[in-house]
């Protein structure tokens, strides 16, 4: 029920000078159960974790993220923590543990998640455009409907992970392992898969326009048939290209 929190600096101070600030991280440091050393489950829901402009809008995104100060992170442990709809621009979060976390619909653009522990977490729908999850264990994890578009994937581990409908539109899918993935509706359009695994993954749908499936791991004919490919989607060698699939037509 209680874990030893691990956190090595919050916001670039050590964890006695963090004790001192008014973030939500900061300020749950200074909880009873912190100071004897333990605690419950980390709440940071619709928190900003990471430190937004004055002059934050929200509405160029784009323009504004280059002024958010990222929560500095590295190494936490934050298993377990609720955080929905909370805002991690930014933030890094290299080698954290967020295993089995709640982070539906959270803001993650741009963090660095290299190597991050998120088995089973729970990132539905959440923001995760141009993030870097290179080596990233995210086995079980669900982010089915998340923008996963610009982010780095190279070596991450999303076998058994939920990606339905998935945007994984990005050129840093190397070596990802998909294995028994649940894929359908994941538009991987025009990105460069060769030696990512897709052992046991479900397909059905999964948007495979433009491209490149040449070197990848334990593809096989039957789930390629239930994908949509196109004439500039590059096949590996011994499969054959399916008949396409149907236009969608507008509601």
């Amino acid at each position: 029920m209680f874990s030893f929190l691990s956190f090595g600096a919050i916001e670039g101070m050590f964890v006695e000078e963090a004790m001192k600030g008014s973030t939500p991280i900061q300020s749950f440091l200074r909880t009873p159960l912190f100071m004897i050393g333990i605690f419950s489950v980390a709440d940071l829901r619709e928190a900003d974790v990471s430190i937004k402009p004055p002059s934050w809008t929200g509405l160029k995104e784009k323009d504004e993220l280059t002024l958010v100060k990222g929560a500095r992170l590295s190494g936490s442990d934050l298993k377990h923590a609720l955080a929905a709809r909370s805002f991690f621009v930014n933030a890094n979060l290299v080698r954290s543990n967020l295993q089995q976390a709640i982070m539906s619909s959270a803001n993650l653009q741009r963090a660095d998640l290299r190597q991050a522990q998120l088995q089973q977490a729970n990132l539905l729908e959440a923001n995760l455009q141009d993030a870097d999850l290179s080596g990233a264990n995210l086995q079980g994890a669900i982010l089915s409907g998340a923008k996963l578009d610009g982010a780095h994937l190279e070596g991450a581990d999303l076998a058994f992970a939920y990606l339905e409908r998935a945007n994984l539109r990005s050129p840093y899918l190397r070596s990802a392992s998909f294995a028994y993935a649940q894929l359908q509706g994941a538009d991987f359009s025009a990105t460069d898969l060769q030696f990512a695994v897709f052992l046991g993954a479900q397909m059905e749908g999964a948007r495979l326009q433009g491209a490149d499936l040449r070197g990848t791991m334990q593809l096989t004919q039957a789930q390629l048939n239930q994908a949509c490919v196109d004439n500039e989607t590059k096949l590996p060698t011994g499969l054959k290209r399916p008949k396409p699939c149907p236009r969608e037509t507008p509601k």
